[in-house]
């Protein structure tokens, strides 16, 4: 049993950071929630939400961080609040709210300051710390994004398509995250229940402003990521078609001698100079002085040419 509680002026804060038989069954008998809710706690939530009833309201909301492979995942936090309590359960520690609860559990100023009002003002900073942290994400992000735009210009190889399409992904998965959680603080804002006072509209309105800024961020990686795939992808098929060109000017540049040395390599009577060699030794040379003004012609084409524009009087 992982569960773990500190008491405030008002009311309990009750924190489980492993959930396990021992932690359901205790929410059980010490609560009425509602069956559905245990069997969100059974489950990973693939999207944040809220559910408000009449003495308690149920959100989950998802944390992003970066996994070590370098990809964005979510740690879910399950959140029961009530008039006279405030119940947190994750599947694993969090760094962050871990020190935040020993910090209240330990420290009688901190404790007032953070549990001095009522559970929605406690649940307002646990949030602001979970997601001021997780602004970290966006930020590197973006240094991600710098660094793949060099290699876009400088580099267009696979690997930079590849770092791409990742941080694409990532953003992707960020936005699923936070856009319903912007919507659940947007009705907890609204809000009117016992549990949750009018001055605590406010509050929950400032971690919106965090989602917000971050959903801004995410928006402005999303159009560079968008950009840079199209600049990518330009400048490949560029590459390409010089390649192509490069084999296409070498195939025609022999071609004159391919076909003087398949017409005399034929064992026919009937070619001309066929007796006099050094005829056929000039042929050769001219066709490999054909081979090389071909083969010039196609390295140093024009693309178009610029009209200078004309100046007013």
């Amino acid at each position: 049993m992982s569960q773990n509680n500190v008491k405030g002026r008002k009311f309990i804060w009750h924190h489980i950071n492993g959930l396990d038989s021992a932690d359901v069954e205790f929410l059980r008998t010490q609560f009425q929630f509602h069956v559905l809710d245990f069997e969100d706690l059974a489950q990973t939530n693939s999207i944040p939400k809220l559910d408000v009833y009449k003495h308690y309201l149920f959100a989950v909301f998802h944390i992003p961080r970066f996994s070590d492979g370098g990809r964005i995942i979510t740690d879910d936090i399950e959140i029961f609040l009530g008039s006279e309590y405030l119940v947190t359960v994750t599947k694993r520690p969090f760094d962050a709210l871990e020190r935040f609860f020993l910090r209240a559990s330990r420290n009688p100023k901190f404790r007032a300051d953070v549990m001095g009002r009522d559970p929605a003002y406690l649940l307002y900073r646990i949030l602001r710390v979970l997601f001021t942290q997780s602004h970290d994400v966006v930020e590197e992000l973006m240094t991600h994004v710098t660094k793949v735009e060099d290699g876009v210009y400088n580099e267009r190889d696979r690997a930079t398509t590849l770092e791409l399409a990742r941080i694409r992904r990532n953003v992707l998965f960020l936005r699923t995250s936070l856009d319903p959680e912007r919507v659940m603080l947007g009705n907890m804002i609204t809000m009117e229940r016992e549990y949750l006072p009018p001055e605590a509209h406010v509050y929950f309105d400032d971690v919106r402003d965090i989602l917000d800024s971050m959903w801004a961020a995410s928006d402005n990686i999303k159009q560079i990521i968008d950009g840079l795939f199209e600049v990518n992808e330009a400048l490949l098929t560029h590459r390409t078609n010089e390649v192509m060109s490069i084999f296409t000017a070498i195939a025609a540049a022999f071609m004159p001698p391919t076909l003087v040395a398949g017409l005399y390599g034929m064992n026919v009577p009937w070619l001309p100079f066929i007796q006099h060699p050094l005829v056929v030794a000039l042929l050769l040379i001219i066709s490999f002085f054909t081979t090389f003004c071909l083969f010039y012609l196609f390295q140093h084409r024009p693309y178009g040419h610029t009209v200078a524009p004309e100046h007013s009087r």
